[in-house]
């Protein structure tokens, strides 16, 4: 098990043939208290920067994209109703959607921290 991080604001943490994308410490602070949320995911598989949710939160309306294409395995339903969901640091709570994603060496790509040094930035 190891959890990247997506400039977007995203954490993705890779298991076994599946990865989990969730919103990450970034994306919180990007948004600010998340007051609601709309998941996006329409169909049983993600192209790359597909929305995934949007959410609207005490500093910005913001949608959420997936850096991977892949076969969606789950959806967390439970967020649509209990927004707070995603104001949680715990990754059982926050997380978004669960693909088989198409290919996995995006995944190598990815950073390591929450938020990006300047020097990782290009």
């Amino acid at each position: 098990m190891t959890v990247k991080y997506h400039v977007n604001g995203l954490w993705i943490e890779k298991k076994d043939d599946q990865i989990i994308i969730g919103l990450s410490e970034k994306g919180q602070d990007d948004a600010g208290d998340i007051m609601f949320a709309n998941l996006m995911i329409d169909s049983d598989y993600l192209e790359a920067g597909d929305t995934l949710i949007g959410v609207e939160g005490a500093k910005a309306v913001t949608d959420f994209t997936t850096p991977f294409a892949g076969n969606v395995l789950a959806i967390h339903e439970a967020i649509e109703e209990d927004f707070d969901l995603l104001n949680s640091t715990d990754r059982a709570d926050n997380w978004i959607v669960k693909l088989r994603p198409k290919d996995t060496s995006l995944f190598s790509q990815l950073l390591d921290k929450p938020f990006p040094s300047e020097d990782s930035v290009g």
